[in-house]
This record gives structure tokens, sequence and C-alpha cells, in this order.
């Protein structure tokens, strides 16, 4: 069976990926904010965004109903170890309150790709659904040259994934985040 990075880098249209340079991953918040990037590395990923910001219209079939067109910054797909990775990424420079509801409706989005995938014989495994919300960065650099280890609060959803939220980052490992993920007991 093919890797699902593979999968979805067949699946995703080039114009909906995010920018990717050396392997790094960057997720970008489109309105004027206090959080505007968060660097992703560290895996074999692959990253898109339904929110682009251009006026790009991702679902041109749906009709403006509220809250129909809500989706996160970033979804990043990647496999570490034997756990494959479906990433919901939400940018928030201040009030996360909406998050897990973008969040949520992303889950909804990815469980239909999931069964049209292994409907058609593209995929017959699972993948672990995460969301991340990623609240305002410091607004200086990081002091001193050792490394530090990733401070990130864990939740679980009413649907059984999980919700990270980091605070103050700029850059996130995938190797990190998985270690953290594995160590909460389910």
């Amino acid at each position: 069976m093919t890797a699902l990075v593979n999968i979805f880098g067949q699946l995703i249209h080039e114009n909906w990926k995010l920018e990717c340079k050396d392997a790094d991953w960057f997720v970008r918040e489109n309105s004027k904010t206090e959080n505007p990037e968060l660097r992703i590395s560290g895996a074999s990923a692959l990253g898109f965004s339904l929110d682009k910001g251009d006026g790009s219209d991702p679902w041109p079939f749906l009709a403006a109903l509220p809250g129909m067109r809500k989706v996160c910054d970033a979804i990043l797909v990647t496999q570490i170890e034997d756990v494959s990775y479906v990433i919901a990424v939400e940018m928030k420079s201040g009030n996360t309150g909406k998050a897990p509801k973008q969040i949520a409706s992303t889950w909804h989005f990815t469980e239909w790709l999931r069964e049209l995938l292994k409907l058609n014989g593209h995929w017959d495994c699972d993948w672990k659904f995460c969301g991340l919300i990623s609240s305002t960065p410091r607004r200086q650099e990081k002091k001193g040259t050792s490394r530090r280890r990733l401070k990130m609060t864990v939740n679980e959803s009413s649907k059984g994934y999980r919700v990270a939220h980091i605070c103050n980052e700029r850059r996130l490992n995938l190797w990190d985040f998985h270690r953290e993920m594995t160590a909460i007991n389910t």
C-alpha cells in the first residue's frame, strides 16, 4: 500500500498545497495577526490549505450557508514510525474559542476523504486525526542555544480525536509532536 503522504500528494491539486522550502512547511494566517506563521518540519509530510486567502473557493458548488465553508488554516499529512497522521492546524492570535469548531469541521472533511479513498481502493488503513491550535508566538526570539522541550497541552474531543495546543511557538518538529501525542495514554 502506498504511503498516505504519497496518496495525498496525488490527490491534492498543486495550487492548494502549502509552501515548502527545504522540507519545512509554512502555515500562514491570511488575516493580519500577531501569529502569522508556523514552520513545521521533521518528517516526510504534505501540507495543504483550503483557506488560501486569495479569494479562491475550495467548494464552489456549496452555497454560502453560515459555517459551511469554515476550515482550518492548514491540513498536514505525515507518517512517523508506524503512525499516519492527518493534522488540522488552526492559527490564533487571540481568542481560541472558534478553533475547536473549525477543527471539527476539518475532521468531518477528512473523514469524507478517508471513506472515498477506502471505497476506491486507494487507502485501506487507518490514520490518526489530530487538531493543533497554535496561539500567539512571542514577540522576541528565544534566548540561549539549548534545545527545550515542546510545551503542549492535549485534550480529547467529543468525537474521540485529540486536540493539541501550543503557545509561543514559531516552529514545530513533527517528531516532537509525535512523542507528545504518543506519551499520553489513551
